[in-house]
C-alpha cells in the first residue's frame, strides 16, 4: 500500500512539473529523497539488502526541503507585495496629478464663463440702454397724453412702438410684436422699427403701410424665417 501511495504520488509531482507549478521541483526532490529512504528500510527490514535504517534521515531532507520551499514563496509573496504597493503609489502619485490637472482645468473654465457670462451680462445692458433710448416713454398732444412703462421678461423685449402726430390732431400709434423673447426678437423688431422709420412720413393708410413693411422685410431678412 505504501509502495502505490508514494508511486501515485510520484506521478502527481510529476504532473505539477509539467505544468510548472511553483515548487513542484524542490517538492518532488524531497519526495524522492524520503521515498528511497523508505524503500531501502523496507527492503532492509525484509533482509533483501543490508544497508540500515535511513527513513530519518530521509524524514529530516524532506523537511528541510519543505522549509526551502516555504522560504521561496515568503520571499516571492514579499516581492509581489513589494510591487504591488509601488504600482499602488504610482497609480495614487498619477490619479492625483489628474485630479490637480481636472481641478485647474475647472478653475480654468469657471473663469472663462464667468468672463463670458460677464460680456454678455455687458452687450444686454448695453442693447437694452438703446432699446429704451429709441421708445418713446411719454407723449403729449393737447387733446392726448400717452405714458408708456416697458417691461421685457429678460433685459431686450420682442415688444416694440412708436407714437408720433403725423398731421394736425391725426396721431399714429404702431406696434409690433415678435415671436420669443430676448435678443433675437429685440433685433427683428428693431429691423421692423428700421422699416417702419423709412416709410413713416409716406401718405399711406395703415394697410398700405403694413403691407409695404412687410414686403420689405421678407425681401430683406427672410433669411430669420429658418431660425
Amino acid at each position: 500500500i505504501l509502495v502505490l501511495t508514494m508511486l501515485y504520488a510520484g506521478y502527481m509531482l510529476g504532473r505539477s512539473i509539467y505544468f510548472k507549478r511553483e515548487g513542484a521541483k524542490s517538492f518532488t526532490f524531497g519526495f524522492l529523497i524520503i521515498f528511497i529512504a523508505l524503500t531501502n528500510d523496507m527492503l532492509y527490514a525484509n533482509q533483501i539488502i543490508f544497508t540500515g535504517y535511513f527513513a530519518p534521515l530521509g524524514l529530516f531532507l524532506f523537511i528541510f526541503s519543505q522549509a526551502f520551499l516555504l522560504s521561496i514563496r515568503s520571499s516571492n509573496a514579499y516581492h509581489q507585495v513589494e510591487e504591488l504597493t509601488e504600482n499602488l503609489e504610482r497609480k495614487v502619485h498619477v490619479r492625483t496629478n489628474e485630479l490637480l490637472h481636472s481641478k485647474h482645468s475647472a478653475e480654468e473654465a469657471r473663469q472663462k464663463s464667468e468672463k463670458l457670462l460677464a460680456t454678455i451680462q455687458k452687450d444686454l445692458l448695453v442693447a437694452r440702454n438703446i432699446q429704451r433710448a429709441i421708445l418713446p416713454l411719454n407723449f403729449s398732444h393737447p387733446n392726448l397724453n400717452v405714458y408708456a412703462k416697458y417691461l421685457p421678461i429678460s433685459e431686450v423685449g420682442g415688444d416694440i412702438y412708436h407714437i408720433e402726430e403725423i398731421r394736425p390732431n391725426y396721431v399714429r400709434v404702431f406696434i409690433a410684436d415678435a415671436t420669443g423673447h430676448g435678443m433675437q426678437a429685440a433685433l427683428i423688431t428693431m429691423c421692423i422699427l428700421a422699416d417702419y422709420q423709412h416709410i413713416k412720413d409716406a401718405q399711406l393708410s395703415p394697410s398700405e403701410m403694413l403691407f409695404q413693411i412687410n414686403n420689405n422685410f421678407c425681401n430683406q431678412y427672410g433669411f430669420l424665417a429658418t431660425y
